[in-house]
């Protein structure tokens, strides 16, 4: 017991090694009986999916960072340890939570009728763009974690273009998200007639950014979706 190996006595990698054993056994037991229920249910409840889908890499490093707070490790592993545990969680919630869009679009489309084309696209195409802004968010709190690595300089670099990205990063999820309201709350559907502002004409058409008008005399009118929730209807 009092033999060391590696800066540790015998006792405390037991102690290290009965954690990590007890916390992979418990995950991978969660993660099968979960699998093996979202197999069988042609319908997995959202729960059910997600520890379905419990990355092993992420449990594995879970386990051993716990059980290395049994042992004395010097700085440098430490921190490779904590960083690639960041990674890892982060990654995991990243994948969860494109799993949380993908449950609640799937919802939302069986509320539709199957010949509704306009609307599916539409929040597919939102779906997408989440899935885009989750995935960005983890790739960032990666490097975030990475020591000596100063994200918020480079991101001041960017200066203007920057600047200027985000505002049209704006504009564009603002339609988006003008897009959603109108099909989930429908103030109008298409083949409704409508007026807003100087315009008036037959709903053709509601895309992801923009909404198709057709006036009376012909011609179609393409109106911002947020410009066209802003006026009165």
């Amino acid at each position: 017991m009092d033999t060391i190996f590696l800066g540790n006595s015998f006792l405390r990698w037991l102690q290290a090694l009965l954690v990590f054993t007890v916390i992979v056994v418990f995950i991978l037991l969660v993660r099968t009986v979960f699998r093996k229920k979202a197999k069988d249910d042609p319908n997995p409840g959202l729960l059910t999916r997600l520890l379905s889908q419990i990355m092993l890499p992420a449990d594995l490093i879970a386990a051993i960072w716990i059980a290395s707070r049994f042992l004395e490790i010097s700085e440098p592993v430490n921190t490779l340890l904590r960083v690639l545990l960041i990674a890892l969680l982060t990654v995991q919630a990243g994948r969860w939570a494109d799993l949380g869009v993908d449950h609640w679009t799937d919802q939302q489309i069986a509320k539709f009728p199957d010949d509704d084309y306009t609307r599916r696209t539409t929040l597919r195409g939102i779906a997408i763009i989440a899935r885009i802004l989750i995935w960005l968010i983890v790739v960032l709190v990666i490097i975030q974690s990475i020591p000596n690595f100063d994200i918020t300089g480079i991101i001041t670099s960017l200066g203007i273009s920057g600047i200027a990205i985000g505002l049209a990063a704006q504009s564009l999820v603002a339609d988006l998200l003008s897009s959603l309201t109108i099909h989930l709350d429908k103030p109008f559907e298409p083949g409704d007639s409508i007026k807003t502002g100087n315009f008036s004409g037959t709903v053709e058409r509601i895309d992801l950014k923009s909404t198709r008008i057709r006036n009376l005399s012909g011609e179609e009118l393409s109106i911002s979706n947020s410009e066209l929730l802003k006026a009165p209807l």
